[in-house]
C-alpha cells in the first residue's frame, strides 16, 4: 500500500489562481492524497471554491477560519493531516503532475524523512504542460549533510531555499513544523529546526513546484515590517546554530551582517522612524565585526557599514544621497 500523503494548501483571496492550482494537484499521478484547504476568511470568492472542489474530490477536505495569516492556516492544516508525509502548497503557485511522485519515490528509495526540489520561477498566465518536460527520469539526487544543508538555509548558492513548499516532510518531523503566528518570513523561523530534526536534506532535481513572482499584493521585499521579521528569524536561527552546529554559525552570521544593514537601509528609505534607533545600534555593535572579520563581505555591504561611522544623521545623508 502506498503512503498516505497530506497535501496543505493555505488559501486568501486568490479566486484568480486556485483553479490552476486545484487543477495541478488533481493532475497527479501519484493519487494516494489527502488534499487539506485551510481558507483563512477568504473574502473573494475562494471560500465557495474551497466547497466546490470538497464536492468534486472526495479526497479533498476543507476548513473555513478567521484570517490568521499564513502561519495559522499551515499550522491548522497540519492539525488534520492524517498522512505519513506531508507537503505544502501555496494557493497562488501549482505543482507539475508528478511532483508528489518525485518526491514520495525519492524517499522511499533513500529512507530520509526530508526530500527537497527547487522551484521554478512562473508568471500567473503561465501553464505547465503535463505531457512536456515533467515525464523525468534522470532525475539526480544528492545528500546534503546537516552542516551542509543548514548553510543552504541562508544562502543563494545552493538549490534549495527555507520555504516551506517544494519539500516533502515524513511524520516524524511534523512536531518542528510550528509555523510563528502574524510573523512574514515564517519559513526562515522554522525550516532550520526540522532540518536539524532531519539531520540533513535529500534532495532531488525534478524542481517540479511553480512558484507565481509577480501576483499583485504578494509580499514583497522591500516590505520593513517584512525585513524587521526576516531579521529576527535570521537572529533566532543564529542563536540556535552557534549552540548545536557551531561550525555552520559563521555562515549565518554573514547573513545576519548582511540583513541588518539591509533591513537598516529599507527603514531609512522608506521613512520609518520606528524602530530605527535601536536598528541603527545593532549595526554600530555589528560594525566591528563585519568590518575585520568577514572578508569575503561584499563591496557594497562594507561600505555601507563604514560609513556608518558618520553616524546616524551622516550615514542617512550618504544613504538618501545615493538613490
Amino acid at each position: 500500500m502506498n503512503p498516505l500523503v497530506s497535501v496543505i494548501i493555505p488559501v486568501y483571496n486568490v479566486v484568480p489562481y486556485l483553479d490552476r492550482c486545484l487543477h495541478s494537484v488533481r493532475e497527479q499521478t501519484y493519487t494516494d492524497l489527502q488534499i487539506i484547504l485551510v481558507d483563512d476568511g477568504s473574502t473573494d470568492g475562494s471560500s465557495a471554491w474551497c466547497d466546490n472542489y470538497v464536492r468534486i474530490d472526495e479526497r479533498a477536505m476543507v476548513i473555513h477560519q478567521a484570517n490568521g495569516g499564513l502561519s495559522a492556516a499551515r499550522n491548522a492544516g497540519l492539525s488534520k493531516a492524517k498522512g505519513e508525509y506531508a507537503i505544502f502548497i501555496d494557493s497562488d503557485d501549482h505543482i507539475g503532475p508528478q511532483h508528489v511522485e518525485h518526491l514520495i519515490r525519492c524517499s522511499l528509495q533513500t529512507g530520509k524523512p526530508l526530500i527537497v526540489t527547487g522551484g521554478t520561477t512562473m508568471y500567473t498566465d503561465q501553464i505547465i504542460d503535463s505531457e512536456g518536460n515533467e515525464q523525468q527520469n534522470d532525475i539526480q539526487t544528492q545528500w546534503y549533510p546537516l552542516e551542509r544543508a543548514l548553510e543552504a538555509t541562508v544562502s543563494l548558492d545552493l538549490p534549495f531555499r527555507s520555504h516551506a513548499w517544494g519539500k516533502l516532510y515524513a511524520k516524524e518531523l511534523f512536531p518542528e513544523l510550528h509555523f510563528p503566528k502574524g510573523k512574514l518570513y515564517e519559513d526562515q523561523f522554522t525550516l532550520y529546526k526540522v532540518i536539524y530534526q532531519a539531520g540533513g536534506v535529500q534532495y532531488e532535481s525534478a524542481n517540479d513546484y511553480y512558484y507565481t513572482i509577480d501576483r499583485p499584493g504578494s509580499i514583497v521585499n522591500a516590505n520593513p515590517r517584512g525585513k524587521l521579521d526576516f531579521l529576527q528569524a535570521i537572529t533566532e536561527e543564529w542563536r540556535f546554530i552557534a549552540q548545536h552546529v557551531p561550525t555552520v554559525a559563521p555562515f549565518v552570521e554573514r547573513r545576519y551582517t548582511l540583513a541588518l544593514i539591509d533591513t537598516y537601509d529599507t527603514f531609512v528609505r522608506s521613512h520609518e522612524r520606528q524602530h530605527i534607533d535601536e536598528l541603527f545600534r545593532l549595526v554600530c555593535t555589528n560594525r566591528h565585526n563585519a568590518l575585520l572579520h568577514q572578508p569575503d563581505l561584499d563591496r557594497r555591504t562594507r561600505l555601507h557599514y563604514l560609513m556608518t561611522l558618520l553616524g546616524q544623521k551622516g550615514y542617512h545623508r550618504f544613504l538618501l544621497s545615493r538613490r
